[in-house]
């Protein structure tokens, strides 16, 4: 059993209404459903899509999860790195700078 679900990263409008659908069906929270946005290419359409999952003044349809995975995750280039410190690391520097 999970908790959560994430909807990957080719999502659109009628994914969010069949999530909602789905979620109510079963009667789970919405904000159980994660939408992918890849933050670290450049991606046109992240705005938008952003704006589908958290409209202006109204009901949000569900959370988003704002980077991908290989972000942080690629294994670390020098030998002497340990693979806990280079995360720490590399998620720090995503979030804040280097």
């Amino acid at each position: 059993m999970c908790d959560s679900i994430f909807i990957g990263y080719g999502w659109g409008s009628g994914d969010i209404k069949d999530s909602i659908a789905t979620v109510e069906k079963i009667k789970r929270d919405r904000y159980d459903v994660y939408y992918g946005l890849e933050l670290v290419r450049h991606v046109p359409d992240n705005p938008g899509l952003a704006r589908l999952v958290c409209p202006a003044a109204a009901k949000h349809q569900g959370s988003l999860a704002l980077y991908a995975a290989h972000t942080v995750s690629n294994q670390p280039k020098e030998p002497k790195d340990s693979w806990l410190g280079h995360f720490y690391r590399a998620e720090a520097d995503y979030w804040t700078g280097p």
